[in-house]
């Protein structure tokens, strides 16, 4: 049983069984179930998506720091400046490296989270297509519109001929 907050019980029984004002409809989605969903998606956790070439360049610019290391771990040829071709094998090392470091790394596992946008935007979530979904929305604006005109149709009826 849930008590909606700050009615309390006395308040949960009277808005249940006076006024029926509080109604929970529960629904499962089933394993493979198409869902349809509009929020605010966002992942939390798994795998990084930092780009590899990024990451390999700041490696790169903290090789550069220590020139010595960098001359001598990539001057095969020990001219005192590397070379274009030397310059791509330390380029390489510096990917492989990075690489090599995220597949070492234990990721967690993703979590997607789908929440109620916080600038306004619809949230929606419903175990359909978004084809029947906007034909039963369709369908409800038109019969909201209907009731509407003739709704207005009767009252302007009622009031010229009172």
């Amino acid at each position: 049983m849930h008590i909606p907050n700050g009615t309390g019980i006395f308040g949960w029984l009277v808005d249940t069984f006076v006024t029926d004002k509080y109604r929970y409809t529960e629904y499962r989605l089933q394993p493979h179930e198409q869902v349809y969903a509009i929020g605010a998606f966002r992942s939390l956790g798994g795998a990084s998506v930092e780009d590899p070439d990024a990451a390999a360049a700041e490696l790169l610019h903290a090789w550069k720091q220590d020139q010595a290391a960098l001359l001598a771990r990539f001057d095969s040829n020990h001219d005192g400046t590397l070379s274009s071709a030397e310059w791509e094998q330390a380029r390489a090392a510096a990917r492989r490296q990075v690489l090599d470091g995220r597949a070492a790394e234990v990721q967690p596992p993703s979590l997607n989270v789908l929440a109620d946008p916080m600038d306004g935007r619809s949230f929606l979530l419903a175990a359909s297509d978004g084809e029947s979904l906007a034909r039963r929305f369709r369908r409800r604006a038109l019969a909201g519109i209907g009731g509407f005109v003739g709704s207005s149709a009767a009252l302007t009826w009622m009031l010229m001929h009172v």
